[in-house]
């Protein structure tokens, strides 16, 4: 599995509009030169010939180095700003990272975990959090949310990191539906109901629903997903996807998405 980790480098509280550096996991192989020979052209001080060339020789421009492209088919994530928020509740304060996660390649990612280092003003750590995202689709931006779940009395800043999966699953396989889909959302649940069939000439030993919820068509607010086993050929598959996030995101919530795998993610 093809696995990538991506750093926000200023991590101060209340941050908005930061780049973020991306460090792959894999070693770095350099690419050999045009001549077979050795590449020097990749940002230390370059040897020239002092010898005169012949009156009749063109000089041809080393062409200007450029980064290395995200691969067709893989995801590139960063993380472009980060905060401190404290939402007031009826009976309780709730305190979290936010942090908006984009991914600028076409391809869908796997699964994005954040993380949420929390500090006090004497900068110690107070705690670490995660959250997770199933995947996310090529341009779509995920506003996170990665809360506090003990005391956040002491908490002053924070600092979000994580990794994720450069390559997506393979979803909506040929011979299995995804009949229908809906949305609803009450008081106190925001859910998706939708139902999938078996189109294959035998069982199928394993299929997943994931659902991302959205805000809009390319801000996605959390994932969650439900599986069956043994789903016989020709039947149907009524499931239900609870959003588990936090208690003000789900009012956000106006779509979704829901991809089929028959592998667990």
């Amino acid at each position: 599995m093809n696995r990538r980790q991506f750093l926000v480098m200023c991590g101060a509280t209340g941050v908005a509009g930061c780049s973020a550096s991306e460090d792959v996991e894999t070693e770095a192989t350099p690419e050999p030169a045009a001549d077979g020979g050795s590449n020097q052209n990749s940002g230390g001080s370059q040897s020239t010939q002092t010898a005169t060339p012949e009156p009749t020789a063109t000089e041809t421009p080393e062409p200007t180095p450029t980064g290395t492209p995200t691969p067709a088919g893989e995801a590139q994530i960063t993380i472009t700003a980060q905060s401190l928020e404290r939402e007031e509740g009826e009976f309780s304060t709730t305190t979290y990272a936010a942090a908006t996660v984009i991914n600028e390649a076409d391809a869908m990612s796997g699964q994005i975990e954040l993380r949420a280092r929390f500090y006090n003003d004497a900068d110690e750590v107070v705690t670490t959090e995660r959250a997770y995202l199933a995947a996310l689709p090529g341009g779509a931006t995920w506003q996170a949310v990665v809360p506090v779940l003990g005391d956040a009395s002491q908490v002053a800043r924070t600092e979000v990191f994580g990794e994720f999966n450069a390559v997506g699953p393979q979803t909506n396989p040929d011979d299995v539906s995804l009949d229908e889909s809906q949305l609803e959302i009450t008081e106190r649940e925001t859910f998706v109901t939708g139902s999938a069939t078996n189109n294959r000439p035998g069982p199928l030993s394993y299929l997943e629903a994931t659902v991302l919820f959205m805000a809009s068509e390319n801000v996605v607010l959390g994932s969650n997903y439900t599986n069956i086993t043994d789903l016989p050929s020709g039947e149907s598959w009524r499931f239900e996807v609870q959003w588990l996030g936090t208690s003000w995101h789900p009012r956000n919530a106006q779509s979704h998405q829901v991809f089929l795998t028959t592998n667990a993610l």
